[in-house]
């Protein structure tokens, strides 16, 4: 099942989140408590004011995705939302 994410998510998500830079090219082995607590008001403002989905099996959070509003480049006056990031557990 698909669904946004609640407040409930939000530790599982900011873990997908570290596994998701993990993954990339750049260095993100060193997270700070101060980065911590900055990726936790993002993931929560994605939720409440944005585009934060979670992938569920069987009560369990197993994927997310991130995005965001913004202006297209090309139609001006439209609005388009650009993803930020996925991450759905190996193992799915």
């Amino acid at each position: 099942m698909i669904r946004t994410a609640q407040p409930k998510d939000l530790e599982a998500c900011l873990g997908f989140l570290m596994d998701f830079a993990a993954a990339s090219k750049l260095d993100y082995s060193q997270w700070q408590k101060s980065d911590l607590d900055n990726a936790r008001k993002i993931l929560f403002n994605l939720m409440r004011n944005e585009y934060l989905k979670v992938a569920i099996d069987i009560d369990q959070v197993v994927g997310m995705i991130g995005a965001h509003r913004e202006q297209d480049p090309w139609l001006c006056n439209r609005t388009r939302i650009r993803e930020l990031f996925w991450w759905v557990k190996p193992a799915y």
